[in-house]
């Protein structure tokens, strides 16, 4: 069954949505649903986009609504437990597919000791800033965020036996290189 459905706004996007829908399809294992949604472009983006991905669901609006509303109507006619957003367009450069992100935060989890299992809550794709060297130069990079569950072992009051207990936390992995950029666990 798909989780996920990956929402892409559009607006005279030529240049970009085709190979964006490229790294979605070729390059992703899991299945996914993908719904572009037209803000009224002018360009061959949308005839592109038909021809080679067809099975790209396609929500055209009159004209063009902005971000916001194109991002909420994708939102809005998705039907699956996940739905992430492209958030910014650009030069094109590859970043690590859901599935490799998913890896890395496997390799995270199971490379140290830990009670039960892990469940991962959410996931979101973002642009964070990041402090690129000394003299402060900021850039936006993408990444992946997980927000995660995971079971601890305690003791009990009584102090006679252990329980149980969830604990939520969360995981910044780098979409350029893997790298994990923050892990915070929530507190009991």
């Amino acid at each position: 069954m798909c989780k996920v459905t990956v929402v892409i706004p559009n607006y005279n996007g030529e240049k970009y949505l085709v190979p964006c829908l490229a790294s979605l399809y070729e390059e992703t294992r899991a299945e996914i649903k993908v719904i572009v949604v037209d803000n009224g472009s002018k360009d061959d983006s949308l005839n592109r986009a038909i021809k080679l991905y067809p099975q790209t669901r396609i929500i055209r609006l009159d004209r063009n609504y902005g971000f916001c509303r194109a991002v909420n109507e994708g939102i809005t006619a998705s039907d699956t437990e996940y739905v992430l957003k492209e958030t910014e367009t650009g030069d094109a450069q590859r970043v690590l597919t859901l599935d490799e992100a998913l890896d890395k935060v496997d390799e995270k989890y199971n490379s140290i000791i830990m009670e039960g299992d892990y469940y991962i809550n959410d996931i979101q794709m973002a642009y964070t800033p990041i402090k690129t060297d000394d003299a402060g130069i900021v850039r936006l990079i993408p990444v992946w965020y997980f927000q995660t569950t995971h079971q601890i072992l305690l003791p009990d009051k009584s102090g006679t036996g252990e329980i149980m207990l969830p604990q939520d936390g969360y995981i910044l992995i780098n979409a350029l290189d893997g790298t994990e950029l923050l892990h915070e666990n929530g507190e009991i």
